[in-house]
């Protein structure tokens, strides 16, 4: 019996009644491919059990070494949607002014060869997806590397400072603030098709402002939503458009239908929202659900417990998944206990 089966019966099938009750699975089960359970759950079909995924924060590399990277990571923890962590920033331009940026090819070209060696190393047997900031996401990062007089301030307090000077730019210079979002949008977009061209089934876009700290959710329709449709709109014809909300308040869950995305990907943990209250609002596929934050100091059998508990809410409609990048310093033992944690007849 090797590490795996010993975990496996030990942990036994720990919660797993009412999930097989509410989706018709136990018993003998074909073992179905990464591409197969995804399909399904995506349409809300039995599973043979949840796909599942987890990544690391992105770490700098070379696309050779990020490429080899990530398909180490799959192949060892035998995810079902690769999600292509991209540690390369958006080009600022060396005016001094973040807001002077102009339309390019790809923001992101070194991501663009990773992307090809990941799709020709997972030999279409596994989704793999892209992941990219919103517009409104990279221009406030854009913003926030710009050199600001810091003084005696404490760190919050600088970034609050931050923060009001971004909303009162958005405010005030509405042809400067609709200009850089033109060029980080359409930038994003050439992007985008470049990566679809190369075989990703999606992208996993980062939305850092569904939240009160960036203004209320007339805020995001006004300076945010016409941007982040015509991304999602260029993802449209992809199978795994995922938008993960970073920050997320409950006054955003009645917006959640009109992100434009078919998948959404939050962490329960820091935003202490829970699953019911997401699928009330949103009708898609649901990933998440495992506790990211203390994921290395989780059990198997605790992580069992978590994502069944989640299916169970979520419904059919789900990707087990921690809310956002697990502990960098977690074990390769540690990272496995998800992995472990799934039914026994897998």
């Amino acid at each position: 019996m090797n590490r795996r089966q010993f975990i496996r019966n030990g942990v036994g099938c720990v919660g797993l009644g009412c999930a097989e009750s509410a989706f018709g699975i136990g018993g003998a089960h074909r073992t179905m491919t990464h591409v197969e359970r995804v399909d399904a759950a995506l349409q809300g079909k039995p599973v043979d059990r949840p796909p599942y995924t987890l990544y690391l924060s992105p770490q700098q590399a070379t696309p050779r070494v990020q490429a080899h990277d990530h398909i180490r990571f799959q192949r060892e923890f035998n995810t079902d949607i690769v999600i292509v962590m991209n540690p390369y920033p958006y080009p600022a331009e060396d005016t001094g002014r973040w807001f002077n940026i102009k339309v390019v090819d790809s923001p992101y070209p070194d991501e663009l060869t990773a992307l090809q060696l990941i799709g020709k190393g997972l030999k279409k047997q596994v989704y793999f997806v892209d992941s990219i900031c919103s517009p409104f996401t990279t221009a406030w990062y854009l913003f926030n590397s710009e050199r600001h007089p810091q003084g005696d301030v404490s760190l919050d307090d600088l970034a609050e400072t931050k923060l009001r000077a971004f909303r009162e730019f958005q405010s005030s210079n509405a042809v400067a603030w609709a200009s850089v979002l033109e060029a980080i949008t359409q930038s994003t977009i050439n992007h985008i098709i470049k990566a679809k061209e190369i075989g990703v089934s999606g992208v996993f876009v980062n939305v850092i402002n569904a939240c009160s700290r960036f203004g209320a959710p007339e805020d995001y329709d006004e300076f945010s939503k016409p941007y982040d449709e015509r991304v999602f709109r260029e993802l449209s014809d992809t199978k795994l458009a995922v938008i993960h909300l970073q920050n997320l308040d409950n006054a955003f869950l009645p917006q959640l239908a009109q992100f434009g995305a078919p998948v959404v990907h939050y962490s329960t943990i820091r935003t202490g929202i829970s699953i019911a209250a997401i699928r009330k609002h949103f009708s898609g596929t649901i990933m998440g659900g495992v506790d990211e934050i203390s994921f290395d100091r989780r059990t198997v059998r605790q992580i069992r417990r978590e994502w069944i508990s989640a299916w169970a809410e979520a419904g059919p409609r789900f990707v087990a998944a921690p809310g956002g990048p697990v502990p960098s310093e977690s074990t390769w033992r540690q990272l496995g206990h998800l992995q472990d944690s799934l039914p026994a007849w897998y």
